[in-house]
Formats: structure tokens, sequence, C-alpha cells
């Protein structure tokens, strides 16, 4: 019998969920860089290395760090603690406001589809699932009747957005080096803004699988 039966029956969106759970790790890993160049900036450089040397060692170093923390939460509240005064003295505030809201938007939709119930057996369109941690925390009894439904464009729509959101914060590691003098001017651009994405319970109505 197949685990996930909602996924084999409709794997195009299926596929995407799965992108988006295993992705958000690629949005861990540049931010832990951003908080990585952010050390850099902390610390006098080995005589012995060039400034690329030097941000990259701090890159490393900040990977190490970051994931060497348990929590996904936790490893956020880390990097923020390292990057927001230094980030702000490079005239960098409102990027790193707008991109840190992104990366907590992004991980919103990653602990929701990672604690979720799917239903395997609807022959309507789309995936049909229920928030089992929202179920948890109702009140009264547990309802296991209260299904939401994920349609392909409203998960395309995520996707893109946490793509975004993986370009936002390459920009932003980039663009704080080149102004601390850690690496040369780049080419690389501000993506074009987004808006921020609706909350689930807006974005997944509730309705019947059957």
């Amino acid at each position: 019998m197949p685990l996930m039966p909602a996924f084999l029956r409709r794997k195009k969106e299926a596929a995407v969920v799965g992108r988006l759970i295993v992705g958000y790790a690629e949005l861990e890993f540049l931010l832990a860089m951003c908080a990585g160049v952010a050390l850099a900036t902390c610390h006098k450089p080995n005589p012995k290395h060039t400034m690329p040397q030097h941000r990259i060692r701090y890159e490393r170093i900040g990977i190490k760090r970051f994931f060497k923390i348990r929590g996904v939460q936790n490893r956020i509240d880390y990097a923020k603690k390292q990057m927001h005064k230094v980030y702000f003295k490079m005239k960098m505030r409102a990027d790193y406001i707008e991109i840190m809201g992104a990366m907590a938007a992004c991980l919103e939709y990653r602990n929701l589809f990672a604690h979720c119930h799917w239903e395997g057996h609807s022959k309507k369109p789309g995936l049909f699932f229920i928030d089992l941690e929202a179920a948890g925390r109702a009140p009264g009894k547990l309802a296991l009747n209260k299904f939401r439904h994920a349609d392909g464009k409203t998960l395309a729509q995520i996707e893109d957005y946490f793509w975004y959101t993986f370009q936002c914060l390459e920009y932003l590691e980039t663009e704080f080096s080149v102004r601390a003098g850690l690496m040369r001017p780049s080419a690389l651009s501000r993506p074009t803004r987004l808006p921020p994405l609706d909350r689930p319970h807006l974005l997944f109505p509730l309705r019947s699988p059957h």
C-alpha cells in the first residue's frame, strides 16, 4: 500500500508540495551565508588572506554555526542576531526587514505542509488536507473533518514566492558583501518585489473532498 495515496493520485500538485518542504532548506542555506558575511565584518581578516578569502571563510563559519542549532525558528533568531545591526549600518534596513518577512512566510508554509493529514481518496481536482497543528490547538474535541483545498494555481503561486525569497537572499548577501568591501561589485540586481503571501486560511479555503 502506498504511503501517500493523495500524492500518487495528484502527482503535479504533490510535486510542488514536496519541493516546498525540501526546498526550504535551500533558503536556510542562503540565510546562513547572510549571517556569515555579517560575522566577517565583525572580525579582522588574516593578513595573509584577501577580502574574498575572508568572506568565504566566514560564510563557512556562518553555515556551520547556523546548522548546529536545533529548530528552524531558533536558527532564524540566530541569523537575525548576527545580521540586523550590521545590515542596518550598511543602509540595508528596508531590504533586510522585507526579506526576513518573506523568509518567515516561507517557514509558515513549510511548517503547514510538513504537519498535515492528506485525503487520499478524493476525486476532485487538487489536494485536500487537514492542518493537524491547528486541529490540536483548537478547543474542544479533536475535529478531523475540516479539510482545506490546495489547487494547482495556488501552490504554483507559493512556489513562485519561495523562488522570489531565494533570489532576495542571494541579493541580500551579495549586496551586503559589496558594500562591506568583501567582494567586487556584482551585476546581481534586487528582484522585482512580489506582494506578501496571504495567510494559509485565505489561500486554502475549507472545502469537502467528497
